[in-house]
């Protein structure tokens, strides 16, 4: 059944069907690039929700104090998207 299967897999060309041909490296700068547009986006929603807790804290210390919390993680996570971004750009530009 395998071996069916393989050569089935074998015959089809890839340019015909309308699959488009990528190497292993662009397949990697595809999903990376996803990963940091998806985790930038969830920073800056974190960073918005937290800026709108903070405005509702309504002066009580620990609304206040869970608020600073956030914006302050949110901040530290984005700086690490960023920074990962920077890092495997690096990377995959010496190898291109």
């Amino acid at each position: 059944m395998i071996d069916k299967i393989y050569i089935l897999a074998v015959a089809i060309d890839s340019g015909k069907v309308g699959i488009p041909a990528l190497g292993a490296d662009a397949v990697l700068v595809n999903v990376l690039r996803l990963v940091f547009y998806v985790a930038g986006v969830v920073c800056v929603i974190a960073l918005i929700a937290a800026g709108l807790l903070y405005a509702t804290a309504n002066g009580e210390a620990d609304k206040i104090k869970t608020a600073k919390n956030a914006i302050m993680y949110a901040v530290i996570g984005l700086l690490c998207v960023m920074m990962a971004f920077g890092i495997t750009g690096f990377i995959v530009g010496r190898f291109e």
